[in-house]
């Protein structure tokens, strides 16, 4: 009997040790100094000074495709895009800070005559509202070299949140400051910034792709 006791209470003992280490295996991180899941294990981007960096005209655009009599996809493009990044590595809540203008009248189909009539209420409205601006609030580090930036985007008179998807393209410095380039995507619905020409007859679609080139110049000021 009393060997009985001896075994049942090794096996107990034995038992309760085994539990302990898996937990400590197992169980989630949570003291203060616990790296974010979102940033562990992931490098900083390479050759990258903190700082502000400045759109180059010349070489961004914005992209925006829709869907055009129930069958194809229409493209357009604007030429004119401005605006600046701020990259503060040492704040992973706030790794990358955007604020974009592109200038609604810069708008360009290839077609003169289509142009104007984007550039008229029925679309952009570029008259009265003279740029589409996005300015960032929130990001979230996906991998390497994606983001999940949010922020609102203003245009034709109405301001909305969007989730745009961000990719680093690369850095370098060839002679002419140090540049840094992104892609970013996001969807919107036209008829959410009150742009409803086409929707309900279905000759436009009302979801509208947004592809943005951003090369940028390290701001040495």
């Amino acid at each position: 009997m009393r060997t009985n006791y001896i075994a049942y209470t090794c096996i107990l003992s034995a038992l309760c040790v085994a539990a302990f280490f898996v937990g400590a295996v197992w169980s989630p991180v949570t003291h203060a100094n616990a790296p974010s899941s979102v940033n562990q294990g992931l490098e900083p981007l390479p050759d990258m000074p903190a700082g502000k960096y400045n759109v180059d005209n010349v070489h961004s655009t914005a992209m925006f495709r829709v869907q055009h009599m129930g069958a194809g996809n229409f493209w357009g493009r604007f030429n004119d895009v401005k605006g600046d990044i701020t990259f503060t590595p040492s704040d992973p809540e706030k790794t990358f800070e955007f604020a974009i203008d592109v200038d609604l009248d810069s708008v360009d189909s290839g077609n003169e005559k289509l142009d104007n009539h984007l550039k008229s209420p029925d679309f952009f409205n570029a008259k009265e509202y003279e740029k589409m601006s996005f300015k960032s609030t929130e990001i979230e580090r996906l991998s390497q070299h994606v983001w999940d930036i949010t922020g609102d985007l203003t245009m034709n008179g109405v301001t909305k949140s969007v989730v745009a998807l961000v990719r680093f393209i690369g850095t370098a410095d060839m002679g002419r400051g140090t540049r840094a380039g992104f892609d970013a995507t996001f969807d919107i619905k036209r008829s959410d910034f009150n742009m409803n020409y086409g929707v309900e007859n279905g000759t436009l679609g009302d979801k509208t792709h947004i592809v943005v080139a951003l090369e940028t110049v390290h701001d040495d000021s």
